[in-house]
């Protein structure tokens, strides 16, 4: 049997360096209900944004920063699919 990759983790597209596109984060997970991967890009997280700076070494900072809060919130368990910090559910009792 193949092992099937659960997440790639993310990553800056700096879109060639050029500053004047929107750069973003991309990371790829496995959706569990559809056992497709699919991808997801943040161009901000909390109150980190990359796009609001004007030099690319500045860019690269504040990306390294989203890339390492991405990745603690990987390790510690957390899916794209069951983020609930900006979901509210009704509750149905």
């Amino acid at each position: 049997m193949r092992r099937k990759k659960i997440c790639v983790r993310p990553k800056l597209n700096d879109r060639g360096s050029d500053l004047q596109q929107r750069w973003y984060i991309e990371l790829y997970m496995r959706n569990p209900q559809t056992d497709v991967m699919e991808r997801k890009r943040y161009f901000e997280l909390d109150e980190l944004n990359i796009n609001k700076f004007k030099t690319a070494e500045e860019r690269y900072s504040e990306a390294n920063k989203i890339i390492e809060r991405l990745d603690k919130k990987i390790d510690a368990g957390w899916t794209i699919f069951n983020d609930i910090t900006r979901v509210i559910y009704e509750d149905q009792l």
